[in-house]
């Protein structure tokens, strides 16, 4: 029997990933090595070895497989993923997620939204696309509210029971964000907005004047996390040059950034851009008051 369960970090199959764990688990560590992801490369593929040659097409095998002393080397291009770490590195053998060109890597908590617009009755351009088919990590945050306290990070505001609140989703459009509102009055009166209908299943954008919605590229958010271990307290980790957009995040209780360290010791985090995030953009502390999360 092959197994064949799709895996929640990335497009590649949890089998691939979990033989080039072993792989490496297995053999001898001589040195330290590098391993290499180029999304738009023509030989690209996440089963094989991860060289320049033959590099990984995302990010999550290299995270699965580094080891410490590794280096991870990110080439230019668009990861809609959310990054991993296995492991943490040693004293003087960090693991370091490397982009090849400064903020030329992008990692998005979003993907594309591509749904069969159909134009709302009015005089303005507004459109209707259906949620459904979009697949998020976690919950739905087109159905969730901002949390405002440690009580709510849960809190389902749509199917609405009453007057519309704010989502913790967020909507781009041709890499511009698009500004949230509550009611049709509101939305009619302004360009480039967007809101999520009373039962949730839709979602309405108010398009600037003679703009074709199946033509542009937009972006909605579907990930909570853009780049954060899994497990806790993870030590030297360096992640230099990257660009991180497009977080459906929760917060500000517990805190959880968009980029996040998870009680993390001896990371180093340098020249990256974060930006978009629905609340924290990168968290460094315990995530919680009491440090038990």
């Amino acid at each position: 029997m092959t197994w064949r369960t799709p895996c929640s970090i990335c497009s590649s199959t949890c089998c691939r990933l979990l033989a080039i764990a072993l792989a490496t688990a297995v053999a001898p560590r001589v040195e330290a090595r590098t391993w290499v992801v180029a999304a738009t490369h023509a030989r690209a593929d996440d089963a094989g070895p991860g060289t320049e040659e033959r590099p990984f097409r995302t990010i999550a095998p290299a995270a699965l497989a580094a080891q410490p002393g590794d280096t991870i080397l990110v080439h230019p291009g668009v990861y809609r993923q959310r990054v991993v770490p296995a492991r943490g590195g040693e004293k003087d053998k960090p693991i370091t997620y490397l982009s090849a060109q400064p903020g030329q890597a992008v990692i998005k908590g979003s993907d594309v939204f591509t749904p069969k617009w159909e134009r709302v009755e009015g005089p303005e351009p507004i459109f209707r696309g259906v949620l459904d088919p979009v697949v998020f990590q976690g919950e739905n945050p087109f159905h969730r509210g901002v949390s405002i306290n440690g009580s709510d990070t849960s809190k389902q505001v749509r199917p609405a029971r009453g007057e519309l609140e704010e989502v913790l989703g967020e909507v781009f459009v041709e890499s511009q964000p698009y500004t949230q509102v509550v009611r049709l009055a509101d939305m009619r009166k302004q360009e480039r907005s967007w809101l999520v209908s009373a039962d949730g299943k839709s979602l309405l954008v108010h398009f600037p004047p003679a703009t074709e919605p199946s033509r542009c590229v937009m972006e909605i958010t579907t990930r909570n996390r853009i780049f954060a271990p899994r497990r806790r307290g993870l030590g030297y980790i360096h992640v230099k040059g990257f660009t991180f957009e497009h977080c459906a995040n929760q917060g500000p209780f517990p805190q959880g950034g968009a980029v996040s360290v998870r009680s993390g010791h001896d990371w180093l985090i340098e020249g990256n851009t974060i930006r978009f995030a629905a609340t924290i953009g990168l968290d460094c502390g315990s995530e919680t008051w009491d440090g038990k999360a």
